[in-house]
């Protein structure tokens, strides 16, 4: 049993509403709601506001209280009441009457899309600042606007949700995903609601990998985590993704990592392709989400994304159209089922070697053709799925085998559980340095 897009879509709406930044109580809060939706053993880890950590500073807290801007009558013309996004995020406190022209250095809009109000933030400069859809920005023609903003920022701690469900092999498989922005349902939400999902069904079976998941503060936050967990992940993680924009878009985008020949690299490009996705790759010179600390030199994990469309190539991006109408619940079942098409073919990867002199006596284990000696023999059946895997399991792994055949490795998964049984061949776990580059033979 597993969760369905209904389920997700239930969970990312009441998220939705709760004002997130990268330190404070809507992210706080986002982490409680999603760690009583686990029900599994889970670690809160923190930073505290002030700590120089590889050269940036954790930030204080920053909540909201109320914000508008008002006309010289007393009439509302822009309020946080009707969206989070219309106050950047982090904004100072701050009242009193200004100019327009004095105002302009303090407003976003976007011309391109009128009826989006975008998303800024200032998370490391002391200022303030409204977001806007072009329709208000044409509006505001007076001479003068009163400003209110009551937010608090006040020293706290970063906070990160770490989840290991431990396997039979300590090899780990790494899922990160970052919760750190308000009112965006794509960029931000159907990251973690897939995360929490894949968590449930992985806890509730046996595993042979250990599956290791972080719900975090976009950049500061894997910032702050690679500052003590570096060696353990660099140690034993032989598959990494980000998980980000997996809740909209018709085709697919696949972001490589930076040698873009990982072990990732290699079973996203595969399960894309037997599953018929229209999808589209970038190159790691278009990054720009939490794979650039994961896959720094230092770090060098084989992190890939596999997005519905890549964040900064869609409409909605960044802005208050990435609303809970935007992602739907059957757009989540559709990604929610192709990730866990890659869990089942992740759970059954590891090198492959043979454990015979020569091609094994098959007729023992399978169906065979009642007469020998045709063409056709090492080409039809069950027992030429066998033939196949044992001829190539000289260490190469599943989905080696798969493109090698030109077929699903979702399809050889029964029959190379049966090569295993009859101890034809044997699996040994992908360690990290497997997941780094792909096998030469």
């Amino acid at each position: 049993m597993h969760d369905d897009g209904y389920t997700l879509h239930a969970w990312l709406t009441d998220l939705f509403l709760l004002n997130r930044s990268v330190v404070g109580p809507g992210i706080d809060q986002s982490l409680l709601y999603i760690q009583n939706l686990l029900g599994v053993p889970s670690k809160l880890l923190t930073y505290k506001s002030g700590a120089f950590i590889n050269g940036w500073t954790v930030p204080n807290a920053w909540n909201l209280i109320t914000a508008r801007i008002e006309d010289m009558k007393g009439n509302i013309v822009i309020t946080t009441e009707n969206s989070n996004l219309h106050l950047w995020s982090h904004s100072v406190p701050f009242e009193g009457v200004i100019s327009r022209t004095e105002l302009e250095n303090h407003l976003l809009t976007l011309e391109s899309i009128p009826d989006a109000i975008p998303y800024a933030t200032t998370y490391y400069k002391h200022n303030w600042g409204f977001s806007v859809n072009f329709e208000t920005y044409n509006r505001l023609t007076d001479n003068e606007y009163r400003v209110i903003i009551q937010t608090e920022l006040y020293p706290d701690t970063l906070k990160i949700l770490e989840v290991v469900i431990p396997g039979e092999s300590e090899s780990e498989i790494f899922f990160s995903t970052y919760l750190c922005h308000p009112s965006m349902a794509n960029n931000e939400l159907s990251g973690p609601v897939l995360a929490a999902s894949l968590i449930r069904f992985l806890s509730a079976r046996s595993n042979k990998y250990t599956y290791r998941f972080l719900f975090l503060p976009e950049t500061i936050g894997p910032i702050c985590y690679l500052s003590n967990h570096s060696s353990i992940l660099k140690k034993n993680v032989f598959a990494a993704f980000n998980l980000t924009c997996v809740g909209a878009g018709d085709d697919w985008s696949l972001l490589h990592s930076p040698s873009a020949d990982t072990f990732s690299d290699k079973i996203a490009l595969h399960l894309l392709t037997a599953m018929n996705k229209d999808f589209k790759t970038f190159d790691f010179l278009e990054r720009g989400s939490d794979e650039r600390q994961f896959c720094s030199p230092n770090v060098d994990l084989p992190m890939v994304s596999i997005m519905r469309s890549k964040y900064g190539t869609f409409r909605e991006y960044h802005n208050s159209l990435d609303d809970c109408g935007f992602v739907t619940p059957e757009r989540l079942q559709v990604t929610l089922d192709f990730y866990l098409k890659l869990l089942e073919i992740l759970e059954a990867e590891g090198i492959l070697r043979s454990k015979l002199l020569g091609e094994p006596f098959l007729m023992k284990y399978f169906d065979y053709p009642a007469v020998g000696g045709r063409t056709s023999s090492y080409t039809e059946g069950s027992h030429r799925i066998a033939n196949q895997i044992v001829a190539f399991a000289n260490g190469r792994s599943l989905v080696d085998i798969a493109n090698r055949m030109g077929v699903s490795a979702l399809d050889l998964i029964p029959t190379l559980n049966n090569c295993l049984e009859f101890n034809l061949v044997e699996k040994i776990p992908h360690q990290a340095e497997n997941g780094r580059e792909t096998i030469q033979y």
